[in-house]
C-alpha cells in the first residue's frame, strides 16, 4: 500500500504492489452534465472563479477547469470538464471518436448529474443520462452524483417531489446528492467534498450541543497556496486567565499549551454578546506585551453573525474598525452553525483576498515546517 502525502513523509512513497497513490494516477476527471440552463457553468464558476455570471451564456463548447484538491494531506490534480447538453452518451470509445468532436466523457471518474430544482423537468435529463452511463460501461469504475441547483429559487425546498428525489438518488440509486446555490455560493463547496467523500473547515460538521472545551485540541491539515504545500497545526485551548508572560510561566503552569510557540492567534467572540469582545482586547493586549521581537500575526473573529438580527450596529462597526484600522489585524464575521465565511478565516490567516483568488506565496521555509495557529 502507499503511504499518504504528508510535509514529513514526501520524500517515502511505499508500494507494496497495491495501486498507486493518488499523486501519482494523474489527474481526477470530473464531469458537470445537465439540460440547458440548469447552471452548470455557475456552479464551476462560483467554485473555480468565485464569480457569478448575470447572464445567462448557452454553453455552446467543451470548458476545461483545473485546480488541486486536498484530501488529508493527499494532494490530488483536479480537471472539471463543462459540456454543452448531451442528447445521447457515448455507447462507446467508437461512438465519442466518430460524433466529430470527441469530449472524453469515457475517461471521467466522476459524473455530476445537475438538475434545475425549480424545474423538475430537467431531472428527467438527469435520470437519463444515468440510465445510458450505466448501460455504457461494464467493469470501469466511477462515480455518479446528482446536484439540485437554484435551491435559492424554490419557494419551498421540502416539497413531496423533491423529498422523492432526494430519496430515489441517495438511497435506491446510492448516489450523492447536494442542493445548492451558485448564485449564492451555498453549498458548493459540499459538491467538491461530496465528491471526494468527505463526510464543515476540518471535520465539516456542527456539533449540535455546546460541549464545554476542557482541554487542548490540535487539528492537523494541509493548504495549498499557489503550488505551495504547507502542513497546518491548529491548537483549539479553554479559555486562557492570563497568557504566559514568558516560557518559564507557561511551563510552570503545569498544563503547557505550547502558546508561545504559535505563528497566529485568532481570538473570537459572540457577535451576539459584546461582552466577549473584552476578552479579545485583553487577551491581543497581553500577547503584545509578552513579545519583544519574535514575529507573529493575531486576528480577531466574530462568529454567530445569524444570531445577530442587525449585523451593521455602530458598535459592531466600532469593533471592526478598531481591528483592521487601529489593530491592523485581520478581521472576519462568521457562522460556524451555517458554515458562512469558515474558509474566509483561513484565507485572511494565509493572506489571500477573501472573497477573491489566492496571490502567489512563496514560503521560506520548507515543506516540512508547520504553520502553527491558535485559536483562544
Amino acid at each position: 500500500m502507499w503511504n499518504r502525502l504528508s510535509p514529513t513523509n514526501s520524500n517515502r512513497l511505499l508500494h507494496d504492489n497495491g495501486p498507486d497513490p493518488p499523486w501519482m494516477q494523474g489527474p481526477l476527471k470530473v464531469a458537470f452534465l445537465g439540460a440547458s440552463g440548469v447552471g452548470r457553468t455557475s456552479i464551476l464558476q462560483q467554485f473555480f472563479k468565485h464569480d457569478f455570471p448575470k447572464d445567462h451564456i448557452r454553453t455552446s463548447k467543451r470548458t476545461v477547469y483545473r485546480s488541486c484538491l486536498v484530501c488529508d494531506t493527499c494532494i490530488r490534480e483536479l480537471m472539471v470538464l463543462d459540456v454543452p447538453p448531451q442528447k445521447y452518451f457515448p455507447i462507446d470509445n467508437l461512438a465519442e471518436w466518430n460524433n466529430g468532436n470527441p469530449l472524453g466523457l469515457r475517461t471521467v471518474h466522476t459524473y455530476v448529474l445537475v438538475y434545475d430544482m425549480g424545474n423538475l423537468d430537467t431531472f428527467q435529463y438527469c435520470r437519463n443520462m444515468r440510465d445510458q452511463i450505466l448501460e455504457s460501461f461494464n467493469h470501469r469504475d466511477f462515480k455518479i452524483m446528482v446536484v439540485g441547483n437554484k435551491v435559492d429559487m424554490v419557494s419551498n425546498p421540502h416539497t413531496q417531489e423533491l423529498k422523492d428525489i432526494s430519496t430515489l438518488v441517495r438511497k435506491h440509486w446510492r448516489c450523492g446528492y447536494v442542493e445548492c446555490s451558485a448564485k449564492h455560493n451555498y453549498k458548493i463547496g459540499d459538491i467538491f467534498k461530496e465528491m471526494m467523500g468527505y463526510p464543515q473547515f476540518f471535520k465539516h460538521d456542527f456539533p449540535k450541543d455546546h460541549i464545554r472545551t476542557s482541554k487542548r485540541t490540535v487539528y492537523r491539515s494541509c493548504l495549498v497556496c499557489d503550488t505551495c504545500i504547507r502542513e497546518l497545526m491548529v491548537l483549539d485551548v479553554p479559555p486562557q486567565k492570563y497568557f504566559p508572560i514568558d516560557n518559564l510561566a507557561e511551563w510552570n503552569n503545569g498544563n503547557p499549551l505550547g502558546l508561545r510557540t504559535v505563528h497566529t492567534y485568532v481570538l473570537v467572540y459572540d457577535m451576539g454578546n459584546l461582552d466577549t469582545f473584552q476578552y479579545c482586547r485583553n487577551m491581543r493586549d497581553q500577547i503584545l506585551e509578552s513579545f519583544n521581537h519574535r514575529d507573529f500575526k493575531i486576528m480577531v473573529v466574530g462568529n454567530k453573525v445569524d444570531m445577530v438580527s442587525n449585523p451593521h450596529t455602530q458598535e459592531l462597526k466600532d469593533i471592526s474598525t478598531l481591528v483592521r484600522k487601529h489593530w491592523r489585524c485581520g478581521y472576519v464575521e462568521c457562522s460556524a452553525k451555517h458554515n458562512y465565511k469558515i474558509g474566509d478565516i483561513f484565507k485572511e490567516m494565509m493572506g489571500y483576498p477573501v472573497g477573491g483568488t489566492a496571490p502567489k506565496l512563496e514560503f521560506s521555509q520548507s515543506i516540512g515546517s508547520k504553520n502553527r495557529c491558535t485559536i483562544l
